[in-house]
């Protein structure tokens, strides 16, 4: 979808969505998959927090400050990157130095745990997560 797309099929039917839910009070996170070209338009959803697919592809690093900029704290480490246990604090730390340090990120696994990530490494990278996020959180 171009930009035009997504503004008129897409944005427009967003806005109506998170205003009525805005009513009931709910706070609302707005992932916009495919969006990283037009943010500024992504940013003009209402939204709390927005999501917008941030990973390590080159085009996606000339864009994660402007995302950051526009409350996107919804940021990924691949899931791949959990098939060793020693590294997945390396790569956490790696993911929060890289999404600024304002409080409300959501650390997630960008597209799930794949079957062969071992739950204990799903319990290495949530207190990872919890133990190194930390220094993020201060005033």
């Amino acid at each position: 979808m171009d930009e035009d797309g997504f503004n008129e099929f897409a944005l427009v039917y967003v806005k109506r969505i998170i205003a009525a839910i805005r009513q009931q009070g709910v706070p609302i996170i707005y992932f916009a998959k495919g969006a990283m070209s037009w943010l500024d338009k992504v940013g003009e959803s209402g939204a709390d927090v927005v999501g917008a697919g941030l990973d390590d592809q080159p085009e996606h690093r000339t864009k994660k400050r402007s995302a950051i900029a526009l409350r996107c704290r919804a940021i990924s480490i691949r899931p791949r990157c959990m098939l060793r246990r020693r590294n997945i604090r390396q790569f956490v730390k790696k993911m929060l130095a890289e999404n600024g340090s304002a409080n409300g990120h959501i650390a997630n696994l960008g597209h799930g745990i794949l079957p062969d990530i071992p739950v204990e490494h799903a319990r290495e990278f949530i207190n990872a997560v919890k133990e190194e996020s930390v220094i993020y959180h201060q005033s």
